[in-house]
């Protein structure tokens, strides 16, 4: 299921019409949906056959091989673990941009996960920008057009993919993961709103785990287990960072849902509506305000690497005195 078809035929009529621009923005989920629009558009730039991409010459059968890419004048960078893009990055992309393409008449440069990018990073593209080499185009792909420069903006033609409705959403869940259970199809579509990365991310097992545990964690809490009871579940998953963070998380989306049954908010994002309606029942707006902010405080720690432990300790201790 091609959940962009509509965005991919303006782009295909955009070149149709010769009006190629030298720099794109692709505004999408940091995934791989987003990034096979970015190689859609390399095959559309590079293709060498009628109504790009033709998908039949050796150029596009190159750039869309199973999904990847193997044209050696597609290049594509991604932003390095915990530091995003360095300018060092950009500077090395400056180097070789001035160099002739291999293949085809221009060369394709495919940066994802661009909001990670440094604003001395941004200002070094920028230089690109202003003055493109004739032989290069440039994919700059990012969840959020406000975490790049103003002035990048303006240099680049932008392609919003934008949300998709739920009903959309679900049917290409249902395509892409045939095996799973409805009611999980459907809690990832709550949980996702409208982003197909939320939505993959929230059906991969590690994403089910923490939210079993991040369940379970609820009911004891709600049932007044006490500091001792609820260290003991906390600490065990306090060892692997990552997975602590998405266990806290899931247990602030939960406790939200419990706070909007207080105010008459928007319905239960994960909790069961009888669950959420027990869980009110159980305890104050006051309450969950100050497990909310426990919870921030608990990820503002473990983000600039605090220790787990005494994290997983401390958040207890105070969401057993409220």
């Amino acid at each position: 299921m091609d959940v962009y078809a509509k965005q991919k035929a303006a782009f295909a009529a955009r070149l149709a019409e010769g009006r190629a621009a030298h720099a794109y923005i692709l505004e999408g989920d940091d995934g791989d949906e987003t990034r096979r629009f970015a190689l859609y558009m390399a095959a559309a730039l590079l293709c060498t056959g009628d109504k790009p991409p033709c998908g039949r010459c050796a150029s596009c059968r190159k750039a869309l091989a199973g999904g990847e890419t193997l044209h050696p004048d597609i290049h594509v960078f991604e932003p390095e673990k915990n530091a995003g893009f360095s300018v060092e990055t950009v500077r090395g992309i400056r180097k070789s941009v001035y160099l002739l393409p291999n293949e085809g008449d221009r060369k394709v440069y495919i940066l994802c996960g661009a909001q990670k990018m440094s604003r001395s990073a941004q200002n070094a593209l920028l230089k690109l920008f202003e003055e493109p080499p004739a032989s290069a185009s440039f994919v700059i792909c990012c969840d959020r057009r406000d975490a790049l420069l103003p002035t990048v903006l303006s240099r680049a033609l932008l392609i919003p993919l934008g949300p998709l409705d739920d009903r959309t959403l679900r049917a290409y869940l249902a395509d892409r993961h045939r095996d799973a259970p409805a009611d999980r199809l459907d809690a990832a579509v709550r949980f996702a709103q409208g982003s197909i990365g939320r939505a993959e991310s929230f059906l991969t097992p590690a994403s089910q785990e923490a939210s079993r545990a991040a369940a379970d964690f609820c009911a004891l809490l709600f049932a007044k287990g006490g500091a001792f009871a609820l260290a003991a579940q906390a600490l065990s998953l306090s060892a692997k960072r990552d997975g602590f963070d998405a266990f806290l998380a899931f247990v602030e989306l939960y406790l939200l849902d419990v706070l909007h049954a207080h105010t008459g908010g928007p319905p239960p994002l994960l909790l069961a509506p009888s669950a959420a309606e027990e869980y009110r029942a159980a305890s104050t707006r006051r309450g969950l305000c100050g497990a909310l902010d426990a919870l921030s405080e608990s990820r503002a720690r473990l983000a600039s690497n605090a220790n787990g432990r005494l994290t997983a300790t401390l958040l207890c201790t105070r969401l057993s005195a409220l």
